[in-house]
């Protein structure tokens, strides 16, 4: 059963994106002579990232082709599926939205920060595309197959390493086929430049965005624009195609900027807790209660995001008796867990205002004797 989700990309919808390993990005350009794309994109965990609950990122790596970013830098719309194909309750999650295009040098570190290393530093990084969240809802998926994972492809790794390795080692990117044909690159600049600066209809794409680009016309190349030099010669589509690119710079500058969210970097690693005997006393104590509660509270998220999940696939799996049965017995396990928790914490605080409570009338009282102590010796 389909169902619009209120809270926009609450805890549970995030984890059920986070725990996706593909998922699809689908654009269209204003004109119906154009066409709408659909394409692929990999998550492996550091792709994505949440911002908060109207707010979704992820980092584009390089390809062949560059319609999404075509078409987000002319109108921003942009649609967003996740499909559960493997064990689990069947989901398809649909986020709809506005995008903005961020080159990887405009992205502000925080943001970088959101992803992997191995991503947010990699030469293949072509843009990040942050979308302005207006819908999410879900249907069943219960006709999609269940796949089993087998391993993350490793050939885009590998192509980077090998343009931006020094032709003395034997590196970059002979191009075959043509106007370019046999023109050898030694970057993944240079190979977007040739590869991503039009969509397949002619519309300028991110390399055209990038500031200092020069300007190019397409070239239709088995099905797909290259982007070509301007000759003297080209008279009329020079001026065209110079005017495209000034179109794309000043969009690069004022694309629908969607404002970001107040973003900080990733918490560090817990720090270990001192050994006995060293670092104690109060303050070692206070540390000690802080660090436990902030796990107390962590838990306590985690929990309510697991029953929020559970509460959605089982919503999802309405028709399946057994498995809405199974769900059931999780949920009023999972509630008692919270039950239980809420308890413990209620608990430690009256304990924590017991101790204040007499350790301010061990003060009161310390402090009465030595008074009536004084005024004994005093008379």
């Amino acid at each position: 059963m389909g169902k619009t989700l209120e809270g926009g990309l609450t805890p549970a919808v995030a984890a059920f994106i986070a725990s996706q390993r593909v998922f699809f990005v689908a654009t269209a350009p204003l004109s119906a002579a154009h066409h709408v794309n659909v394409s692929p994109k990999t998550n492996g965990g550091s792709s994505l990232a949440v911002l908060d609950a109207h707010t979704l990122a992820f980092a584009d790596l390089s390809g062949s082709g560059a319609e999404t970013a075509a078409h987000v830098l002319q109108n921003g719309r942009v649609t967003f599926m996740f499909a559960n194909l493997e064990a689990g309750a069947p989901q398809i999650l649909r986020v709809f939205g506005e995008a903005s295009l961020l080159l990887p040098g405009e992205a502000p570190p925080a943001l970088l920060a959101r992803f992997g290393e191995a991503t947010s530093r990699s030469p293949g990084l072509r843009a990040i595309f942050v979308t302005r969240v207006h819908r999410v809802s879900h249907s069943c998926g219960y006709s999609m197959p269940v796949l089993r994972f087998e391993r993350q492809r490793t050939v885009l790794d590998e192509f980077v390493e090998k343009i931006e390795r020094p032709a003395a080692e034997g590196g970059g990117y002979v191009v075959r086929g043509g106007f370019a044909d046999g023109r050898r690159l030694s970057s993944m600049g240079e190979y977007r430049a040739l590869k991503n600066a039009f969509s397949i209809d002619g519309l300028p794409s991110l390399a055209m965005a990038v500031p200092g680009a020069a300007p190019v016309k397409p070239v239709l190349t088995a099905g797909f624009n290259q982007a070509a030099p301007l000759s003297p010669s080209d008279g009329a589509e020079a001026a065209a195609a110079a005017a495209a690119h000034s179109a794309a710079v000043a969009g690069s500058a004022a694309r629908r900027p969607v404002a970001l969210p107040q973003l900080s970097q990733p918490p560090s690693p817990p720090r270990p807790p001192p050994a006995a005997g060293k670092g104690g006393g109060s303050s070692g104590a206070a540390a000690n209660a802080a660090e436990a509660a902030t796990a107390q509270q962590q838990q306590h998220v985690a929990l309510r995001a697991a029953m929020e999940s559970l509460t959605l696939a089982q919503t999802a799996s309405s028709a399946n008796v057994a498995v809405n049965a199974n769900m059931a017995t999780k949920l009023a396990e999972l509630r008692q867990l919270l039950q239980q928790q809420q308890q413990q914490q209620q608990q430690q605080q009256q304990h924590r205002a017991g101790w204040a409570l007499a350790a301010g009338l061990g003060l009161g009282v310390g402090f009465l004797c030595g008074w009536a102590s004084a005024k004994r010796n005093t008379q």
